[in-house]
């Protein structure tokens, strides 16, 4: 240890500090060191390679990885904050046995599936299986985790309570039987506004591109020229000049004229039209809930199950995402909120949603997470 108050002084009077000196015969030793180092590592892999310790053929890039590769990791379950959509779970030590895979396939057939669980851990991107009848069984949602998925959604538009209620319980089965964190989405259907029906004689007419489309709140079966818009939010909102969109934007009509009960419009892509035919307006926000009487009902539900995300369909503004989290925050156990679970979705697929800068970040600001929903953008 030297101080700055020694030095070394020569015949000629100039002084020199000493620490210095030390200072610099340090920094030329460490980079010695690290250079000497470096050789040695580049030494040990050049003799790991040309031993095959680490060089494995090119054809296993785009195969699954041998069976005796697999490391099934723990993580700990049934805690409120299990899984994410965003962020990767901890790597836990532990690790139990891989299970049982199928025998190699017969030439033509698919290949086995290989739980190669270990990779999971280092991919940023995750996986969104949207569940059906055809992939209700365990052994499919099995196969599906191991093919990759990570989260998988329940869509609310579609089946039962009680077929929810088992596909998460099946989900969790897969997720304790492979010990690793699988994420439950629970995606709520929205306000989504539906025509009436047509006349049986012409059930799916032709609208032509120029032609006139009346929609109204007459109950009676529509034509060619007009149906009903059960949806008097629409029919007052609306104003000349205005886009409305029928079937995911299939077809498409600028209104030209309204009235007390009903929109005239002039048909600019024109389309088959039928029954109960889904009616958008990019072009307006729509002064309705988010949450429709079914989709509190579903969501009441939803929460007495072991979920992690929840979606809402059609945002339009920040205030969507508030209701929904206010309906959330008084029916969900503190300790789970605390632990900021369920997360919330914010399904952009309406272009008013998007259209502000400023409404937009507020959605941002106030959801867990953005989903780019296909809709009319």
């Amino acid at each position: 240890r030297f101080g700055p108050e020694i030095r070394l002084s020569d015949s000629s009077g100039d002084e020199e500090n000493l620490e210095d000196v030390f200072n610099a015969h340090v920094r030329h030793e460490a980079r010695a060191r690290a250079m000497a180092s470096l050789v040695l590592v580049r030494c040990v892999l050049l003799v790991a390679g040309v031993a095959g310790l680490v060089v494995r053929p090119p054809s296993s890039l785009g195969t699954p990885r041998s069976p005796h590769a697999v490391q099934l990791r723990r993580a700990p379950l049934r805690s409120p904050v299990r899984a994410s959509l965003t962020s990767e779970p901890p790597r836990p030590a532990t690790a139990m046995p891989p299970p049982p895979l199928t025998a190699t396939p017969e030439p033509g057939t698919a290949p086995p599936l290989v739980a190669d669980v270990h990779e999971r851990w280092t991919k940023s991107t995750k996986q969104l299986a949207t569940l059906g009848p055809a992939s209700s069984t365990f052994e499919m949602l099995e196969a599906l985790f191991l093919s990759g998925a990570d989260t998988f959604r329940l869509n609310f538009s579609h089946g039962k309570h009680d077929e929810k209620r088992a596909l998460v319980e099946r989900i969790r089965a897969v997720e304790a039987k492979h010990g690793k964190p699988i994420c439950v989405l629970a995606d709520l259907q929205g306000p989504k506004l539906r025509v009436g029906v047509f006349d049986e004689a012409n059930p799916k007419p032709k609208l032509l591109k120029g032609q006139t489309f009346r929609f109204d709140l007459d109950a009676a079966p529509g034509d060619d020229t007009r149906v009903q818009l059960p949806h008097e939010e629409i029919i007052s909102t609306l104003r000349v000049g205005d886009t409305l969109l029928v079937d995911d934007g299939k077809l498409r009509m600028t209104v030209s004229a309204t009235g007390p009960d009903y929109v005239e419009t002039i048909v600019e892509v024109g389309g088959t039209i039928s029954n109960r035919k889904g009616v958008n307006t990019p072009s307006v926000v729509l002064p309705i809930s988010p949450l429709t009487p079914k989709d509190r009902d579903d969501l009441a539900f939803a929460l007495t199950l072991d979920i992690d995300w929840i979606a809402l369909s059609f945002v339009q503004r920040a205030a969507d995402i508030a209701e929904l989290r206010d309906f959330v925050n008084a029916r969900v156990p503190f300790e789970i909120k605390e632990a900021g679970y369920p997360k919330i979705m914010a399904k952009l697929e309406k272009p008013a949603a998007v259209a502000d800068p400023d409404s937009l970040k507020s959605i941002i600001d106030l959801c867990d997470g953005i989903m780019v929903a296909r809709g009319d953008l």
